[in-house]
């Protein structure tokens, strides 16, 4: 089932410009990444945002095939994943109007 949802996610992602945004349960989100990187074109961009407002914060997008040269272990922490096709400008900014708005 997620393999199918992948695929759709990645027409979405190219015929409308889309984001996916998916939050896992904590226990899950290496099997969903492991999944995301075996399944997704080495194009497509990935986000992954773990612990979002706390002291632990880290937020990362890379595309899949640089995902996959340094593949991190998530663990059980609280994580945020976003799939689509983005400018490295538009990342910058919308990083910085979304940690503005999550304070």
């Amino acid at each position: 089932a997620l393999i199918q949802e992948l695929r759709q996610v990645e027409k979405r992602i190219r015929s409308n410009s889309q984001t996916q945004i998916y939050i896992e349960t904590p226990y899950r989100n290496d099997r969903l990444l492991k999944t995301i990187l075996n399944k997704m074109p080495l194009d497509i961009q990935l986000c992954i945002a773990t612990n979002v407002t706390a002291a632990s914060e880290h937020i990362l997008t890379q595309s899949i095939k640089q995902w996959k040269q340094s593949t991190p272990v998530l663990g059980k922490e609280f994580c945020i994943f976003l799939l689509g096709q983005w400018s490295h400008h538009l990342l910058t900014r919308v990083s910085a109007r979304a940690s503005y708005l999550l304070l």
